[in-house]
C-alpha cells in the first residue's frame, strides 16, 4: 500500500472520530475540541474570486493551534494568526474568544483545487475547493 494511501486512510479515520455538533448545543467544559457542522464541506467559487472557508470550532479550552492544511502536498498555509506561505493570496481571519477560524484565499485559481483541512491540536475538519 502506497505511503498516500495510508496517510488519506489515516486522515479519514481522524475526521470519523471528529465530534459534530449542531449549533445552539451545550457541551461539557474539560471535553476535546469539537468542529461544529459538518465533517467536510465541498465549496465551489469562480476564478478570479475571493474563497472564504470556515471553520468553527467549540471546547478548545486547552487553546490547541488551529492551522488550516493543504492536504495535496500537506503545506501548512496557517497556524493561529501566523501564514506559512509566500502566496500572500492566503490569510485567516480570527477575532479572539470567537469559535470561527476563516482561511481566505484571494484570486482563486485552478490550483487552488483540492482539499483544505482545518486543524485543531490533532482533530481535522476537511474542506474541498473546486474553481
Amino acid at each position: 500500500m502506497r505511503v498516500d494511501r495510508i496517510v488519506g486512510i489515516f486522515l479519514l479515520l481522524l475526521i470519523y472520530q471528529c465530534s459534530v455538533i449542531k449549533p445552539g448545543s451545550v457541551h461539557q467544559s474539560g471535553s476535546l475540541p469539537i468542529f461544529e457542522g459538518s465533517d467536510a464541506t465541498n465549496m465551489t467559487a469562480h476564478v478570479g474570486s475571493t474563497a472564504l472557508l470556515s471553520c468553527k470550532i467549540r471546547n478548545n479550552e486547552e487553546n490547541n493551534p488551529v492551522s488550516w492544511i493543504r492536504l495535496r502536498d500537506w503545506h501548512i498555509l496557517t497556524t493561529d494568526q501566523s501564514t506559512y506561505t509566500k502566496d500572500q493570496r492566503f490569510l485567516v481571519l480570527h477575532h479572539p474568544g470567537s469559535s470561527e477560524w476563516t482561511l481566505v484565499i484571494k484570486y482563486v485559481s485552478q490550483r487552488d483545487e483540492g482539499e483544505t483541512a482545518c486543524w485543531c491540536g490533532y482533530l481535522a475538519n476537511v474542506d474541498s475547493l473546486v474553481p
